[in-house]
């Protein structure tokens, strides 16, 4: 476990990595060398390449996430001939109340609406207002699909993909890539101070 820490600190400490160097340079061949660092130039070209291409993909997760939300709350205020969505309580059978800077009264009998018979366990609501601040639909607050959410959902899967990746490339990067390979066998050598050779 000592080892392992030690290796990857290495890995990751440019200071740690420039005597790692150095160090291989008085005990490896030339060719053994000029070998080392050119695995080390791949490493850090692939690993940059690879992060940047991660994050263009994870933003563009984001993006299109964001995309889609507007979408969705688009279409669900055209369906109500609407222009906005906001939160609204029960005040009585026909009557809601929402509050912006002010308490608004709704009848939802005028959109043909009887709260106590539609909605008869519910108390949170939805309410579609259009520019004049009319009531032009109502749904619950339970049952309301936000559009949000999908928008939200995008930044998890972005971040799972981002952890997802990370670990597959690393995993790829110290176990299958020849120039991986060549620079851990080096990075395990020179830690140990043991046998250089590759």
């Amino acid at each position: 476990m000592k080892n392992k820490a030690l290796l990857f600190s290495t890995a990751v400490n440019l200071n740690e990595t420039a005597k790692a160097l150095e160090s291989g340079e008085k005990h490896l061949s030339k060719t053994e060398y000029q070998k080392v660092r050119k695995a080390y130039k791949q490493l850090i070209c692939h690993t940059l390449f690879w992060v940047l291409t991660a994050f263009l993909c994870a933003a563009g997760i984001v993006i299109t996430g964001n995309k889609l939300s507007d979408i969705a709350e688009d279409e669900l205020l055209k369906s109500y001939n609407a222009t906005e969505y906001t939160s609204g309580v029960k005040a009585g059978p026909t009557t809601v109340l929402y509050t912006k800077g002010e308490s608004y009264y709704f009848d939802t009998s005028v959109i043909g609406i009887n709260l106590d018979s539609e909605y008869p366990n519910e108390i949170s609501f939805i309410l579609f207002l259009d520019d004049d601040n009319n009531l032009k639909g109502i749904e619950s607050k339970d049952e309301f699909s936000n559009p949000t959410s999908i928008f939200a959902h995008s930044i998890g899967i972005a971040f799972i993909f981002l952890i997802v990746f990370s670990a597959g490339y690393v995993i790829y990067v110290r176990k299958f890539s020849p120039y991986g390979k060549i620079w851990y066998s080096f990075l395990e050598r020179s830690n140990s101070e043991d046998d250089y050779h590759l």
